[in-house]
């Protein structure tokens, strides 16, 4: 690797830490960071029966001005005016052809709104961004993220926070720890209750050491990260979604905001209207392997006559079910009683269709109405 490239390397304010608990390290989207500690399987099984702290400072922070909220919406196609204070959505970042740029989620804050962006995709959000005339916005490369996720995530939270038990899933409160002010909201990547912290390096660093005192907590990877994911049927953007996959197709008609499709206020309502409308090309499936193989990202999907129907986005071995789960993109008129296969080591492997997501989430559920 030359000096340019090693230049490029960003490295989290918790990078020490990672070293110390002699993490395997890997780059990705321009980070260093850890792939697992001591296994990716043994750390999904403690997020799952436990609780595990993710380094997620690679993602990308970015603060809008209120005022610039209607600006803001003609890419984000949900109702952000009329969002509850202390609220967090899901939603995706499209451009004027209708496609996604990214997926994120959307901070309602007093001062502010807050967006939380994929690392990968922080060039082409402030490409989007800047595009948009007047539109006030900085991204926020003061700060870090960890994400603490698993039953027990309350219980670890409540130590350092006492109130944060409050939160409901997807909202978010701001709290003061020794002089350190903290965003923390009740979200997370892997279907389990969870919390996400934001703060400067410094204030993350200290909720770290002491979280890191917690006999129920570990240190979970990005490996186990995308597991946990995937259990959950959530997309990942690259795999379930880009700026090919249409959001229809990608199974996300839910995130647009009812009167504002009628409205056709926002980039792309047409195109995106027609999708939902006229039946797309593809649609995302979750499926199941009973044999001992994985299958991954770009194999083709094909029927008993070797006729393509579609292609896979994600797959992985699920510790939670001991099989082999895979997500795929298929042709929508696909009729499901059509056996379908994959060739995985030059062996044809069946593939079965089963529900998403392949395992229960178990957010910290209260039912709310669409624009809160």
């Amino acid at each position: 690797m030359n000096k340019d490239v090693k230049a490029q390397i960003q490295l989290t304010p918790l990078y020490d830490v990672h070293n110390s608990f002699n993490a395997s390290m890997i780059s990705f989207a321009g980070w260093k960071l850890p792939l697992y500690y001591t296994g990716i399987i043994q750390e999904h099984n403690h997020v799952r029966s436990q609780v595990g702290l993710f380094d997620v400072s690679h993602m990308g922070r970015i603060e809008v001005d209120p005022i610039s909220t209607e600006k803001l919406e003609h890419i984000i196609p949900i109702d952000i005016k009329n969002m509850k204070l202390g609220r967090v959505k899901y939603s995706i970042l499209i451009n004027k052809s209708g496609n996604i740029i990214d997926d994120l989620l959307v901070y309602k804050l007093k001062d502010t709104i807050l967006l939380v962006v994929n690392a990968s995709r922080i060039k082409a959000v402030n490409n989007l961004l800047s595009d948009i005339p007047g539109l006030l916005y900085k991204e926020l490369r003061d700060t870090a993220q960890i994400s603490i996720q698993g039953p027990k995530s309350e219980m670890v939270i409540k130590r350092i926070f006492s109130n944060s038990d409050s939160l409901k899933f997807m909202e978010i409160g701001e709290y003061i720890y020794e002089s350190f002010q903290y965003l923390i909201s009740r979200t997370g990547y892997t279907g389990e209750d969870g919390f996400e912290i934001i703060s400067i390096r410094d204030g993350i660093l200290k909720i770290v050491s002491i979280l890191l005192e917690y006999k129920e907590l570990k240190l979970i990877g990005l490996g186990a990260r995308d597991s946990l994911r995937l259990e959950a049927g959530l997309c990942l953007y690259g795999n379930e979604i880009n700026e090919e996959i249409n959001p229809i197709e990608s199974g996300l008609s839910w995130v647009f905001d009812k009167k504002r499709m009628q409205l056709e206020n926002f980039y792309g309502a047409r195109s995106i209207k027609n999708n939902i409308l006229n039946r797309p090309f593809l649609k995302r499936y979750g499926f199941k392997i009973n044999e001992k193989c994985i299958a991954r990202h770009g194999m083709e999907v094909k029927n008993n006559l070797g006729i393509k129907r579609g292609y896979i986005t994600s797959g992985c071995f699920s510790p939670t079910l001991d099989k082999s789960i895979c997500m795929g993109l298929i042709d929508s008129k696909w009729d499901e009683k059509e056996e379908l296969f994959v060739s995985i080591r030059k062996k044809i492997v069946k593939i079965t269709k089963v529900d998403l997501p392949f395992v229960e989430h178990k957010y910290h559920n209260k039912k709310r109405k669409n624009n809160e």
